[in-house]
């Protein structure tokens, strides 16, 4: 038995000289136990407490007519899917999103055997989050055999040396081809950059090191996560046991003991921000602003995944790795960014860390730090979209504007929505963390609206025309899809 639930949430926004209009239509399905939250997240959303909230004002500039109804047939159409008689349905904008990842898949090799096969890491993870989404909304077996696909090609090609390396060859790991295919992460997975790395005698070069391979620590997190979610979607443990090794590769190769003499750092851990290929030595020496956070909270996430396998036994080596981790979060560590992407990374965490506070039913315990790396992120959050909205790029034209890191602000938005959800639903036995989480997320709600406006103009057909979308194609449409279909991004289940 089938049933649909249909959710219209209208909100008017006006300013001068321009003039906001948000329509979110969402249509959820559920079929058997696979059920869309979409639907519940956006009548989460208040009218009269949105309204009340004008003091955000969207920077939407009127399109044409044409334009305008463009973007909004994709939220209002609905089609069944799929043709096998079920009575399962997909809104527009979630066709709109298969159609962009059909459209990936077939650019990139996925689903072409006339196209080599071009991974990249940090796109991929998002694709693969997203086939999940769909998967979960639809129960279309083809979206999670998608997935599946997806990991195997990824861990074929960017576990592996690359194809124009003269000296290497196999898997990064230095495991025999069958061992190498049981434990494909186990020596990290590279970026899949266009150039390959910079050679140990080469003087570095901070343009073209943008341009060359070697493994990012932020990006094997994200594949860490999207792996740990196929997992339970599946249950299938091989995906979580791949995700642990990964971990366990990463927190090794990444994280130092800073032995210096002197200087704030003395005595400390560090992480390199990016590694060779083989992971022996480090490319870029400086540490990214929110990989110890990244490394906190995907340990979080995998430890809390292994107590719910078929072992329910938590590797000791994750222990270690949390505590890696930990150590670095230091309450005197900034979170806060201007970046966008940087913002949407935050919201995530946190959504993620009360998920995982929820399922470890950690309001009867006392872990005083992960309840302080919660407030502290939101806190974050409120100060960095002060200042990002303040530097007005959200009314800049689509030439001066990245849409990727925007789409991972509109999806960090959407873990937004999902803390609201979190705090209606479940009390914290913990007044005071409750209250507090609650009222940070009150305070940030005025800038939900955001996701909207940003999913909208990305949606136009023009603004898909300019230079900087067509320069980042394919990771700026699957980031599309992915804040289209949020669910498979921001749930860990």
């Amino acid at each position: 038995v089938a049933f649909a639930e249909l959710s219209c949430c209208v909100v008017m926004l006006l300013s001068r000289p321009y003039v906001g209009f948000a329509v979110s239509l969402s249509l959820s399905s559920k079929v058997g136990s696979n059920h869309s939250s979409v639907g519940r997240r956006v009548l989460s959303l208040s009218f009269g407490r949105v309204c009340a909230l004008g003091v955000f004002s969207l920077p939407f500039r009127a399109g044409s007519a044409n334009n305008n109804q463009m973007a909004s047939s994709f939220h209002s159409s609905i089609s069944p899917s799929p043709s096998d008689g079920s009575c399962r349905f997909l809104t527009g904008q979630e066709r709109y999103a298969d159609q962009l990842l059909t459209d990936f898949a077939e650019r990139t090799g996925l689903t072409s055997a006339a196209r080599p096969a071009k991974r990249y890491l940090w796109t991929d993870s998002f694709a693969l989050c997203t086939y999940i989404g769909l998967y979960k909304r639809s129960g279309h077996q083809k979206y999670l055999d998608s997935a599946r696909h997806l990991v195997d090609q990824v861990h074929s090609v960017l576990g592996r040396h690359r194809i124009d390396d003269d000296e290497r060859t196999g898997w990064i790991s230095g495991l025999s081809e069958e061992e190498g295919s049981l434990h494909p992460t186990i020596g990290g997975l590279r970026i899949g950059k266009e150039k390959n790395e910079r050679k140990p005698h080469e003087p570095a070069n901070e343009r073209d090191e943008w341009h060359q391979d070697g493994q990012y620590f932020h990006y094997l997190t994200k594949w860490m996560r999207a792996l740990q979610i196929l997992s339970r979607v599946t249950g299938d443990d091989k995906y979580l046991t791949w995700a642990l090794e990964l971990a366990k590769a990463a927190d090794e190769a990444f994280v130092y003991g800073y032995q210096g003499s002197w200087g704030p750092h003395q005595g400390k851990k560090r992480m390199y921000w990016k590694m060779s290929i083989d992971l022996t030595r480090p490319l870029v020496k400086s540490m990214g602003q929110h990989d110890p956070l990244d490394g906190y909270v995907t340990a979080k996430l995998l430890i809390d995944a292994s107590t719910r396998g078929k072992s329910s036994k938590v590797p000791s080596t994750m222990e270690h790795v949390l505590k890696d981790y930990t150590d670095m979060v230091a309450p005197t560590q900034s979170f806060v960014t201007t970046d966008a992407l940087g913002i949407g990374g935050l919201l995530l965490d946190a959504y993620t860390l009360l998920q995982v506070m929820l399922e470890e039913d950690a309001q009867h315990s006392e872990n005083w730090m992960l309840k302080h790396v919660v407030k502290k992120i939101l806190k974050s959050v409120h100060t960095s979209l002060g200042m990002y909205g303040s530097m007005g790029e959200l009314s800049y034209d689509a030439e001066s504007r990245l849409a990727f890191r925007e789409l991972g602000l509109s999806i960090g938005v959407h873990a937004l929505e999902g803390i609201e959800c979190l705090l209606k639903e479940k009390k914290w036995a913990d007044s005071d963390f409750h209250r507090e989480v609650e009222q940070n997320t009150f305070n940030l709600s005025r800038y939900i609206p955001m996701a909207d406006h940003v999913e909208s103009f990305w949606m136009i057909d023009e603004h898909q025309q300019c230079t900087t979308w067509k320069d980042h194609l394919d990771i700026n449409s699957v980031m599309l899809a992915a804040t289209l279909v949020p669910d498979g991004c921001i749930d860990i289940s």
